[in-house]
């Protein structure tokens, strides 16, 4: 017998699909979503887990939990081109939990899914030793946005700045002290916020591809060019002024920032030159972050450019049974 202890996540991953063969009306085929068609539409499914032994961060509250838990399966689904409508889920109680954990824990998914303007349709509940939370959100999109898509003269954009998580994880779980707007990196691990999905229903028209970056910054660049089988050229990172204020030295920010965060669930995507320009126009219109960081080309793996030299960024992130670590360095080139 082989111990589990030691594998990762992708690892596990792998075991499933030797034993299980893959749907061939699954549209996604291994994304951020399972999509498949139904009648005219397109319904978009994701399960997610918050585990209390791996996922409950000192300081976290039951509502933050709640919360949390609905934003993370919530970002699968719309940021592969879905309209969200609902969520059930799957609850287990710890016997150390009390009635008012349970009624916060509650009133935290009801503030999200109020928040994101989705239904919240019940589900299941058990009693358990530790708090588990499965969340699965559906909903219906006219076009999917597959991580497989991006082609060569792409531009890369993110929704967001990073670096905030990150800092967190090292206050939370290194016990290094980071004074600057510690209220507002505390706020990104606890209550992260999506991006505005009336925005983003408008411009995933003319997206080519896109992730969430719950994996991290590096991670989730690594996967679309992997996916896409495409070269990333980042020349911009798009970090958080936060980051640099309190680390104080560029490349430790920069380090930080790509491969020790995760969970931002900002969306990086691809989009033709072409459709560059309507994108950055509508993002004005909305008042919405949209940071231009790079572009595709032929080739394989995501590259930094700065002052004219060229440095790889590896596929290293936040990898459930690992952590921060790499996700399986011969798979890259």
């Amino acid at each position: 017998m082989k111990p589990m202890s030691g594998l990762n996540e992708f690892e596990v991953i792998e075991l499933a699909w030797k034993i299980f063969e893959k749907d061939k009306e699954e549209l996604l085929n291994l994304d951020d979503a399972t999509a498949f068609r139904h009648g005219n539409n397109i319904v978009v499914l994701n399960i997610d887990t918050f585990d209390e032994e791996t996922d409950w961060l000192p300081g976290m509250t039951y509502f933050d939990i709640g919360w949390k838990s609905i934003v993370m399966s919530i970002s699968d689904i719309v940021v592969k081109g879905a309209n969200p409508k609902g969520c059930i889920i799957s609850l287990g109680v710890p016997d150390n939990a009390y009635q008012e954990n349970i009624i916060e824990l509650y009133n935290g998914i009801k503030s999200a899914c109020e928040s994101l303007k989705v239904a919240f349709w019940g589900g299941d509940t058990s009693f358990t030793k530790t708090l588990h939370l499965s969340v699965v959100s559906v909903g219906i999109a006219d076009k999917i946005i597959s991580r497989k898509t991006a082609q060569p003269g792409d531009i890369v954009y993110s929704t967001g700045l990073f670096g905030l998580t990150s800092l967190g994880y090292k206050i939370l779980l290194d016990n290094e002290i980071y004074n600057i707007g510690l209220k507002e990196i505390l706020e990104s691990l606890y209550r992260p916020k999506l991006i505005d999905l009336e925005f983003w229903s408008i411009i995933s028209k003319y997206v080519n591809a896109s992730i969430d970056s719950s994996d991290g910054l590096a991670m989730s660049l690594n996967l679309i060019s992997e996916a896409s089988n495409v070269k990333i050229i980042v020349e911009q990172l798009p970090l958080h002024p936060l980051v640099y204020q309190n680390v104080k030295d560029d490349e430790k920010a920069e380090e930080l920032a790509l491969y020790r965060g995760g969970e931002e669930f900002h969306f990086i995507f691809t989009a033709s030159p072409s459709n560059s320009y309507k994108i950055e126009d509508i993002a004005r219109e909305h008042r919405c972050s949209l940071y231009r960081i790079g572009y595709v080309e032929k080739g394989s793996g995501v590259w930094l450019k700065k002052e004219n030299k060229i440095s790889l960024i590896h596929p290293y992130g936040w990898t459930h049974g690992i952590k921060w670590e790499k996700k399986n360095e011969g798979s890259y080139s």
